[in-house]
């Protein structure tokens, strides 16, 4: 399978408050499943129609401050049954500023690091395992 997606997406829990721009100053709290430069996927307990328009702050587990964006609404699916309720959905960001962008970019590849570390160590020590 051929990978359409520009950006590396790192599977990571974080708080997300949103407000739907058509919508007035309502916030939502929610989670996120996955984050990218380009965007994240959230779980969201209504539908929302793709193309709707959503203020963001999204709080990376490494700091404090939060991350300011604007996206829009990708694609929404059900969940599987331990999500029951919850629509997974994708946001792709349509504005955020090139800091914010950096410190995304900063946290993802440092997980993507710590990923490659953790499976290869993990490799290791099952042909250690193996040939002992």
């Amino acid at each position: 399978m051929i990978e359409k997606r520009k950006h590396v997406r790192l599977d990571v829990i974080s708080d997300v408050v949103y407000a739907i721009i058509t919508e007035g100053d309502t916030r939502f709290r929610t989670i996120s499943k996955n984050i990218s430069c380009g965007g994240l996927q959230v779980f969201l307990r209504e539908l929302t129609p793709v193309q709707t328009v959503l203020n963001l702050e999204i709080y990376l587990p490494v700091d404090k401050k939060p991350i300011h964006a604007t996206g829009r609404v990708a694609w929404q699916e059900t969940e599987s049954d331990h999500n029951k309720g919850n629509l997974s959905t994708g946001l792709q960001f349509i504005e955020i500023s090139d800091e914010d962008k950096g410190k995304i970019a900063n946290y993802v590849l440092d997980g993507v690091k710590r990923q490659r570390l953790d499976d290869k160590l993990s490799l290791w020590q099952k042909l250690k395992t193996l040939f002992s």
